[in-house]
C-alpha cells in the first residue's frame, strides 16, 4: 500500500518462526528471494492465471506463471494468503485433516498446529490483509527472511542504483531489535557522504492504523534510536538520537 512505502515496521517472534510486518509488499518479498519458489497454493485471494486444484479446491500457480502474479496488484485482493510447494502432484496426496489445516490457515491467518506442511515442503506461509499493510510471514528458515529484509531495505533506499548487500549479521541484529517492535523510517533518510536510515524500537503493535497514524507519539516513546548507516566501508548500525 502506498502510504506504507515510507517505512518498514517489524514484529519478530523467532520461537514461532513468525514475522509480522507493515511496509513489505508481495512484489518486494518475491523480488528479494535468494532462491525462487517452485509453485504457490493460493489460500485466500484469486489469480485468474492460476489453476484449480480439486483436492483443496484452491487456486494454484505454477512456477512459470509466478512472474505474472508478481506484477499484479495483489492489494486489491483484500486478503491474500498462500503457501509455496515443490511438487504439484503432492497436492493430490493431502489428507482431509491437512486440507482443513490449510484452509484454516488461509481463513484465520494463523496455523492450527504448524504453518509448515511436510507433503508440500513449503518454505513460507504468507498471510496478508491489504498486502503491504498487515502481513504475517512464517519462514521455515529465519535466515532466509534475514536475507529478504536486507534486500527489501536496499530496494526501498534506491530502486535505480546498485546498493551494496547488507551483511547477514546486520540483518540478524535488525530481527533481534524487531522482537520489541522495530521501525525503519525511510521518510527521513539522510543522504550525503553516507546513507543513514533512522531505526527505532517503538514496541510491539498489531494495529497498524494506530502505529502509522500515531507515529510521532510512538517515536517520542521509543526505547532507543539508531541509524543503519552505509559508508564506503560498508553497512553498520550507529547511535542516533531523535526526538
Amino acid at each position: 500500500m502506498s502510504k506504507s512505502r515510507d517505512l518498514i515496521y517489524l514484529n519478530a517472534y523467532p520461537n514461532e518462526d513468525r514475522i509480522v510486518s507493515c511496509g513489505i509488499e508481495f512484489k518486494e518479498f518475491m523480488t528479494a528471494l535468494e532462491n525462487p519458489l517452485d509453485n504457490i497454493l493460493v489460500l485466500a485471494g484469486y489469480f485468474d492465471e492460476g489453476e484449480f486444484d480439486y483436492t483443496t479446491r484452491c487456486n494454484f500457480i505454477r512456477e512459470e506463471i509466478i512472474p505474472n502474479i508478481i506484477n499484479t496488484d495483489v492489494y486489491k485482493f483484500g486478503d491474500f494468503c498462500w503457501v509455496d510447494f515443490t511438487d504439484i502432484e503432492s497436492l493430490g496426496t493431502l489428507e482431509p485433516r491437512e486440507v482443513a489445516e490449510l484452509l484454516y490457515l488461509g481463513h484465520m491467518m494463523k496455523p492450527v498446529a504448524s504453518p509448515f506442511f511436510d507433503k508440500l515442503n513449503n518454505r513460507f506461509s504468507y498471510l496478508a490483509h491489504d498486502d503491504g499493510w498487515f502481513n504475517t510471514f512464517y519462514s521455515r528458515n529465519l535466515r532466509e527472511f534475514e536475507h529478504i529484509i536486507g534486500k527489501v531495505i536496499r530496494l526501498k533506499v534506491n530502486r535505480r542504483k546498485v546498493v551494496p548487500e547488507i551483511p547477514l549479521e546486520i540483518s540478524n541484529q535488525l530481527i533481534e531489535y524487531a522482537q520489541d517492535g522495530l521501525l525503519l523510517d525511510f521518510d527521513h533518510v539522510i543522504r550525503g557522504r553516507s546513507l543513514e536510515i533512522p531505526i527505532f524500537s517503538i514496541g510491539k503493535m498489531l494495529n497498524m492504523d494506530d502505529m502509522y497514524n500515531n507515529l510521532q507519539k510512538h517515536l517520542q516513546r521509543a526505547k532507543f534510536g539508531a541509524c543503519l548507516v552505509l559508508k564506503k566501508s560498508g553497512w553498520s548500525i550507529q547511535p542516533y538520537y531523535y526526538r
